[in-house]
Order: structure tokens, then sequence, then C-alpha cells
């Protein structure tokens, strides 16, 4: 019996198609172009620690280690997040590190810039502590 091609428009559209074609643009997106594998993971891994996603951000830091990136890379790439996403994405950040198993994945927790100074609130203004 002879199969007959079906054109990618005609696809059925259904969920495992659209994993399949999910995958299909993962891989894609992280392989090198014009931009190497390294410099993709690391912008891929600041839009994960952006959209505060903790199985992504899991994911992102076994791929980054296995691709070299360093704790400094990483750190940098998280303050890119971090600036443009304010505080919850700060917040997310540091929950997430906390909880991420340094015994499974050896890597340093970014709690030491992860913790600002203390920006003085309305309260202790009006209370004279700042």
């Amino acid at each position: 019996m002879l199969r007959r091609c079906v054109p990618k428009c005609q696809r059925d559209g259904s969920a495992a198609e659209s994993q399949k074609a999910f995958a299909a643009l993962i891989k894609s997106v992280q392989s090198a172009g014009a931009l190497n594998e390294k410099t993709k993971e690391l912008i891929l891994f600041s839009l994960v620690v952006g959209s505060r996603c903790q199985p992504c951000l899991e994911a992102h830091l076994r791929r980054a280690r296995a691709l070299g990136i360093t704790q400094a890379e990483l750190d940098e790439a998280a303050w890119c997040a971090i600036a443009l996403g304010g505080a919850p994405v700060k917040m997310f950040t540091r929950k997430a590190w906390s909880g991420f198993n340094p015994a499974s994945q050896p890597i340093q927790a970014l709690n030491n810039i992860m913790y600002l100074p203390a920006v003085p609130t309305f309260a202790s203004k009006q209370q004279g502590t700042m």
C-alpha cells in the first residue's frame, strides 16, 4: 500500500502534531545560527528567569552547564531579566535558586546577588528610620 504524502499545510492540527512542531521549534531556536548556542542559551535563560518558570529554569540551568556557561554569565543574564522585570522577577529568582538542589546540579546559589540592600519604605520615612 502506498502512503500519500500530506503537505504540511494539510496536517491535522492535533495535540500530538502541535507537540512535534513545538519540539522542532525549540530545537531550531537553540541551534547555532547567526548567534552561537551559548549566546542563545544565555538569552533563553534570561527569558526563563523573566517568565518565572521553575521547571524551565531547571532545564535551562542543566543545558547552560552542559554548554560550559559560567556562574558569572548566568548571574549577568539573570540580572538582565531582573532589570526589565523588576521586583517580581527578583523575588522569583531568589526563591527559585534557593529551591534548586545543588546536590543534583552543582551550581552556586545566586543568593549573593539576589539580596540587595533594603529600600527605605514610605513607613520608614514617616518614622524617621532612614
